[in-house]
């Protein structure tokens, strides 16, 4: 089993740890204070908001600093929505700590009125600095920022990116599971190491396609089968080497042929084409054989 360096912040003298992991009861928000009560974690600070709920930096009974995702119910148009997102976390739950591709799931609960949930990962890197070193400034090192900040990458670390997380996909569509919302905000570093996150849409493989997804990613035959998160993934590839983002774009990528600068390049191009093909028949296969292709790229 793979598991990360912990993060490191100053320690809190005044708790114990029982270092368990799995399902916990918890309590509501801290009073007066709007922040939820996660068990056995201090609660830092507010990271990010998202549509379902919102990210916090929180530290363990250790000093171990790690996110905690509070997923709300009346964020949600209807309970089965809701309850959507928590099978997603159940279904990856017991699975996260197989891969070194897989955001590790330390901890989830359910607050005692269920009105929402909460499940502790560890901490993604932080942008600016590695090791964490100062949790007051901690900025999560994310593939989206990445991108914002360099814009583009090089070929090589194009691909091994892509293989890191495809093989992780390779284990999730094993298990008969799919992703569905494969973006570059749902792709964190840990200790250098991209890994799949944000795992609510995790859900069981189905013939028919679903809405879930976001925009410029989403499949067009719909998300739902191991081909959508190929096409997700082939999105991504085009938007690491192009410095293009998809998510502002129409369906069609601007053609990148003129700018192929050596046989390398060409063939990249070629496989990412392919990969986001609207006909799904016409993209690689499978994870795996999406991954073999990069291989081969690289040894040749």
């Amino acid at each position: 089993m793979y598991r990360g360096r912990a993060h490191q912040c100053p320690a809190n003298p005044y708790r114990s740890d029982s270092g368990a992991t799995g399902f916990l009861l918890m309590s509501g928000q801290v009073p007066g204070s709007g922040r939820p009560r996660i068990a056995d974690h201090e609660v830092l600070r507010h990271l990010a908001r998202g549509t379902y709920g919102s990210v916090w930096l929180v530290q363990s009974v250790l000093g171990r600093c790690r996110a905690a995702k509070v997923v709300e119910r009346r964020a949600f148009a209807s309970s089965r929505q809701y309850e959507r997102e928590w099978t997603g976390v159940r279904h990856f739950e017991p699975i996260s700590r197989t891969h070194p591709g897989f955001v590790h799931i330390l901890q989830v609960g359910r607050c005692p009125d269920d009105t929402w949930f909460y499940y502790v990962m560890e901490l993604a890197d932080d942008l600016h600095r590695m090791p964490v070193e100062d949790c007051s400034e901690y900025v999560p090192r994310t593939l989206r920022a990445e991108l914002d900040r360099r814009r583009r990458l090089p070929v090589l670390e194009c691909v091994l990116v892509a293989r890191t997380l495809l093989l992780a996909l390779q284990v999730l569509h094993h298990r008969g599971l799919v992703h569905r919302d494969m973006k570059p905000a749902n792709i964190i570093y840990v200790d250098g190491v991209p890994k799949l996150a944000d795992i609510g849409t995790v859900a069981t493989q189905q013939h028919g396609g679903t809405s879930v997804g976001s925009v410029g990613y989403h499949p067009p035959e719909g998300s739902g089968r191991p081909a959508g998160d190929i096409f997700s993934m082939g999105r991504i590839l085009y938007e690491m080497f192009s410095g293009v983002a998809v998510q502002e774009l129409a369906d069609n990528l601007p053609d990148l042929t003129p700018r192929l600068k050596n046989d390398v390049e060409r063939r990249f191009y070629q496989i990412i084409q392919r990969s986001c093909s609207f006909d799904p028949r016409q993209r690689p296969a499978s994870a795996a054989a999406l991954e073999q292709e990069l291989a081969a790229l690289c040894e040749g």
